[in-house]
């Protein structure tokens, strides 16, 4: 099958359009992340683009020594691990109960006619 002019067009567009969504996106974040790595001089200076200057860990130290960032860390594995396995259950259940056409009630739960 071969594809029209336009479609080749569209595609070309398309592409280059999320090539600059993705730079958009992940220009910030990569920002972010080489002054989390940057001396602090650096940083008040405004010359930190995409790479670190000055390679300095010191702020990673201090939050690792905090007994909070621990305390939330555990938490949050918590709530991913717990929340995942309820919504698997819980899908897993609705799943069984959609599948049996003679279940009663899953017309009035599934608004089918």
């Amino acid at each position: 099958m071969k594809n029209s002019k336009g479609y080749r067009v569209f595609t070309i567009f398309n592409i280059i359009i999320m090539i600059l969504f993705v730079v958009v996106t992940l220009f910030p974040f990569l920002n972010i992340v080489a002054q989390s790595f940057s001396s602090e001089s650096f940083i008040n200076s405004g010359q930190i683009t995409l790479w670190p200057k000055g390679f300095n860990i010191d702020t990673y130290k201090v939050v690792v020594k905090d007994s909070m960032f621990w305390i939330n860390y555990k938490n949050t594995v918590i709530y991913t691990v717990f929340g995942t396995l309820i919504s698997l259950f819980m899908t897993t259940i609705f799943a069984y109960a959609l599948s049996k056409e003679k279940l009663r009630g899953r017309k009035f739960r599934l608004f089918v006619k």
